[in-house]
Parts: structure tokens; C-alpha cells; sequence
């Protein structure tokens, strides 16, 4: 009793020893608050609060989803687990099928039902019933949302395929119409877009399936960060396939307009690379559009988009240029030669290691900065001649590590 009595004049004798223990102790909670924020750590125990919310909506008849029954009732989608390294966005969660493969959940920010309902086709009557459009309309409605978001074409076929994906009922079935409504808000979600309009492409994670206000795509596996050379080499040529592919095998070809290690992805047995994180990827004519808008500027890095750079205009000082640099280059600088530092590599990228030629370290070089820009990041284009020499030399170099192993 008299060491409680004690206390308060033991803490304002050794006030800022406990002022330390008090600061120290915010401090960590910040830390560990902003670590899962960003998915550096995370916890199984708030995705199990996700999944439980999700499942008694389901149960209670709020939402709908071709994945809800597998996931909610018959345990076909099992151990949902939290998945890091998720650039702060909300509830990216993986979890298993009973086959064993994987599949990736996301949260749709852009999903807003009171948007979607104000949508005149979805006007509720006086008894809350939804007016579900035919399948000639919802098809036509659809096909011109896409192409809006997408600013490329998208075909009858494209638009079937992604109502087969998502609708779960037959258009008899009392939920159709809530179906319907449900894929209308997932079609402003630029990210489930992309996946599933192109998702066959090979370029893009492909679209599973969804669940109330979340979509599934297929899990795929990061890039390595401590591979051996043989495999950095590999890695680095597939990489160099999917730009081919962005270029050649979509309606338009798309920039990636945010680069990093961890927004691209290998599929099973290391045969595809992807690329993950698709926010930021644009069809040419948008990137185009964002980066000249018109917009004040006072230096080129007013004008650019993350990693889609342009030019400030010299004489009207706004920003009326499109985008000036390219994938390869900004693959080259960010991927394979890391971050640099007043010109000095500071963290490697991919291809800079003890092992990289004086030839291959020259050509990324030029790659990554192809008009030897000092005063700013590099903002020209890597030229096709630079993409074919480093295509031939990593796929040469990869054919001889393979003969050695």
C-alpha cells in the first residue's frame, strides 16, 4: 500500500524517464501500425475478421458472388491468409483451392453500390426490385462502359466471357438482377478491368471469380530477390517477352506507368512472368492524355505519372507532351539496374551483380538512360535496336549458364 501511496511522486521524481517510456511506446505502436498498413507484417487474425464479415453477409442474403458459396459454405476456398508487401491497399488476402492452387482476393475501392443503383437501368421500383436488363442490354451497356474506362476496343466475346466469370445464376434465378448490379460496380474498378478483359493474354493476372465487394485473380509467385545469376538472367528475358507482349498482343499498347520488383509476378514453374499491380497501367492514348492535359509546369517532373515521364513545354510552360519515355526503359533503370544515387547504384536491380559483363553493364547503361540525361531522370525512350541487342545477349548468356549447370 505505502509503494501505491508512493506512486504519483515516483513518477514526477523520474518524469522524464516514464515521458521516455511513454514516447517509446507511441513510437512503436506507429511503427507497427504503418508496417501493416503498408503489408510489410500482417496478420491472419484481421483477414479471418474479413472473410467472417464477408461470410455473414452472405448469409444474411446482402451480397452475392460465383465465389461466395465455395468460400462461405462449402469450404472449397479455404486458410485465407494475409498477404504482404500490398502497397497499402485494403484486405489483399490469399487463400487455397481444393485443387491446391492459389488465388489472390482484393478489395474494390471502387466499388460503390448507391453509385450503381443511380444508374438508370438499376433504378429500384417502389417495392425495392431491381429492374434487371435484358442480356442484349446489359451486354451493350457493358461493352461501352469498358471501352470507356479502357479507350480500346472490346469485343461481344470478351464482354460474354466476363459475365460467365462473375454471374453465378441463371437469368431466372431472383439474384440475377443482383448479380448484374454487382458486376456493373466492379467494371469501374480499373484493376478487375484489366484483368478481366485481358487476363487470357498472359499479361495480367487472370479473373477467378468474385464475392461481395471482393474479386479473386490467380496467385502468382514473386520474383525472387536472392536468385542465382542463371535465374536473374531468365527472369530478366521474360521480362523482355511481356513488354513484347504489351506492345503487340493488346488492342493498344499499355505503359506501366509504376515499376517496382514486387508488381510482377511468375506463374507455376517460372514459365510466364506478369505483371501484378495494375493501377497504374495505361493504354497508350491515356498515358498520353494525363501527362499532357494542359496543366501549369514549371519543371518536366510536374507533367509526369509516376514512372510515365514527359517534358514541360518549353515555350507555353504546361504540359501538352505525351509520354516520352518507355517500358524498356523504365524496366532497365528500375528492374535491372536498381535505385541509384547521384549516378552511383545504391540498391542492385536485378541484372547488377559481380557476374554482369563490362558489355551487358554498358548496354543497360544505355538502356536505362538512353541520351545520357545528368541534370534529371532519364526521359527518352530506349530505342527497339537497344531492346533487340539486350534480348539476344541475356538469351545467348542464358543458353551457356544452362550448358554449365
Amino acid at each position: 500500500m505505502l509503494v501505491i501511496r508512493r506512486l504519483p511522486s515516483l513518477l514526477y521524481r523520474h518524469r522524464q524517464v516514464s515521458m521516455g517510456f511513454i514516447l517509446t511506446g507511441i513510437f512503436l505502436v506507429t511503427v507497427i501500425y504503418l508496417l501493416m498498413d503498408w503489408g510489410v507484417v500482417c496478420s491472419n487474425v484481421l483477414v479471418g475478421r474479413h472473410v467472417n464479415k464477408l461470410c455473414d453477409m452472405y448469409n444474411r442474403g446482402e451480397i452475392v458472388g460465383n465465389l461466395c458459396p465455395a468460400l462461405c459454405r462449402e469450404k472449397k476456398i479455404r486458410a485465407p491468409a494475409c498477404h504482404t508487401f500490398r502497397g497499402g491497399k485494403e484486405a489483399i488476402f490469399s487463400a487455397e483451392k481444393d485443387d491446391s492452387s492459389q488465388l489472390i482476393f482484393k478489395y474494390s475501392a471502387k466499388y460503390s453500390k448507391d453509385a450503381a443503383l443511380g444508374e438508370a437501368m438499376f433504378q429500384p421500383d417502389s417495392f425495392g426490385r431491381i429492374s434487371v436488363p435484358s442480356d442484349a442490354e446489359f451486354k451493350y451497356m457493358l461493352q461501352e462502359l469498358l471501352v470507356a474506362k479502357l479507350n480500346v476496343s472490346v469485343t461481344e466475346s470478351q464482354v460474354t466471357n466476363l459475365m460467365r466469370a462473375v454471374i453465378h445464376h441463371e437469368s431466372t434465378h431472383p439474384k440475377y438482377g443482383e448479380e448484374l448490379v454487382n458486376l456493373w460496380q466492379f467494371a469501374h474498378d480499373h484493376e478487375f478491368v484489366c484483368s478481366a478483359v485481358f487476363g487470357d493474354r498472359g499479361v495480367f493476372p487472370r479473373l477467378l471469380g468474385v464475392c461481395g465487394q471482393y474479386y479473386a485473380v490467380e496467385y502468382l509467385e514473386p520474383l525472387p530477390v536472392d536468385a542465382d545469376w542463371p535465374d536473374r538472367v531468365k527472369l530478366a528475358v521474360m521480362t523482355l517477352e511481356l513488354l513484347e507482349q504489351l506492345e503487340r498482343d493488346l488492342p493498344e499498347p499499355f505503359h506501366l506507368c509504376d515499376v517496382k520488383m514486387d508488381h510482377f509476378g511468375m506463374t507455376p514453374g517460372a514459365q510466364r512472368i506478369k505483371f501484378l499491380d495494375l493501377d497504374s497501367v495505361l493504354p497508350r492514348r491515356f498515358a498520353n492524355h494525363i501527362t499532357g492535359d494542359g496543366r501549369q509546369c514549371e519543371r518536366d517532373a510536374d507533367c509526369d505519372f509516376f514512372d510515365c515521364r514527359s517534358r514541360c513545354g518549353d515555350l507555353s510552360g504546361t504540359c501538352d507532351n505525351p509520354v516520352t519515355n518507355n517500358n524498356l526503359q523504365i524496366v532497365c533503370e528500375k528492374l535491372f539496374v536498381g535505385w541509384t544515387l547521384s549516378g552511383t547504384v545504391v540498391v542492385p536491380g536485378l541484372l547488377m551483380s559481380p557476374r554482369t559483363s563490362s558489355a551487358l553493364s554498358a548496354l543497360l547503361r544505355l538502356c536505362s538512360n538512353p541520351d545520357s540525361e545528368t541534370n534529371d531522370l532519364a526521359r527518352s525512350p530506349a530505342s527497339s535496336h537497344t531492346k533487340r541487342r539486350l534480348y539476344m545477349m541475356l538469351s545467348e548468356m542464358y543458353s551457356s549458364l544452362s550448358l554449365l549447370d
